[in-house]
């Protein structure tokens, strides 16, 4: 008996030590609407940044360092997993005489897409 129960023993350690691993998932963050968009100055409606997420994320926006001026806001600042939507817009009294540029940054946990938003002032 001892002599079948050992090459038994043997094709069961065989069998369960080559299954294959489960796959792992590989995190995404797509955008779907551009990464570049143009606003007008006097631009009152809302634009929105749609993009598809698998994790819970967060946006922020970064100025360059000539502007001191917080003149973006943004509906909702994070999230979760999905089809999401931002909504930004033109924020405050619109006093500028040049064009200016900000960018959108939406990160999860080791993702990061940019959206550059700029506005082309008076003509």
């Amino acid at each position: 008996m001892k002599r079948y129960l050992t090459p038994f023993i043997v094709v069961i350690v065989l069998l369960t030590a080559c299954t294959q691993n489960p796959p792992v998932n590989t995190p995404e963050l797509t955008l779907v609407s551009p990464s570049d968009l143009s606003l007008n100055y006097d631009d009152t409606e809302p634009v929105n940044i749609i993009f598809d997420s698998d994790m819970s994320w967060k946006a922020s926006i970064s100025y360059p360092e000539t502007n001191t001026s917080q003149w973006l806001s943004l509906d909702n600042e994070s999230g979760e997993a999905g089809r999401c939507e931002i909504k930004l817009r033109i924020a405050g009294h619109n006093d500028w005489s040049e064009d200016r540029s900000a960018t959108i940054t939406i990160t999860t946990d080791n993702l990061g897409k940019t959206v550059t938003v700029g506005v082309v002032q008076y003509n």
